[in-house]
């Protein structure tokens, strides 16, 4: 199984808050984002990038602007480490949301989104909200293209 994997299954159960702050929502596509912001009440500094992802479009495992160094199993027995390490690659948002402007299965085949626990199928005007600490990842695309804007927010 995928060290990240586990890492994130244990994360989760160690901090039930980060489970416990998702949120799915719907949202009118023809609003501004700083309309859903201010409806959602995060009064925090953000960021926008829009995704636009085609066939082969996949994201492992991963938690936001972090990367992970997987230490080996004999190097974790000898000198008593855990299999991972983070490094952040700047400063770590504290919240994510993705904004969904296609559909899976109209507009797309695959590109599925993953908690540890919970599979989450893109449909346009859907929105996902959650601690950008917590593990996920996106399915492969297979077919057409998944469109998305990704918002993080910084304290």
């Amino acid at each position: 199984m995928d060290k990240v994997l586990d890492y994130g299954i244990k994360l989760i159960e160690e901090n039930p808050s980060i489970r416990d702050s998702r949120k799915i929502f719907n949202f009118d596509t023809n609003i501004p984002i700083e309309t859903i912001i201010k409806e959602l009440g995060l009064e925090y500094e953000y960021t926008i990038v829009e995704r636009n992802s085609g066939i082969g479009f996949e994201m492992g495992w991963h938690q936001d602007d972090v990367s992970f160094h997987r230490n080996s199993k004999s190097h974790c027995e000898k000198y008593g480490k855990d299999p991972i390490k983070q490094y952040c690659k700047g400063k770590q948002p504290i919240y994510t949301m993705i904004l969904y402007y296609s559909t899976q299965g109209e507009d797309f085949d695959g590109g599925e989104f993953c908690f540890v626990d919970m599979k989450i199928n893109p449909k346009k005007g859907k929105g996902i909200l959650f601690d950008s600490r917590e593990i996920h990842k996106v399915q492969k695309i297979r077919v057409g293209e998944r469109k998305a804007k990704i918002i993080k927010f910084y304290q």
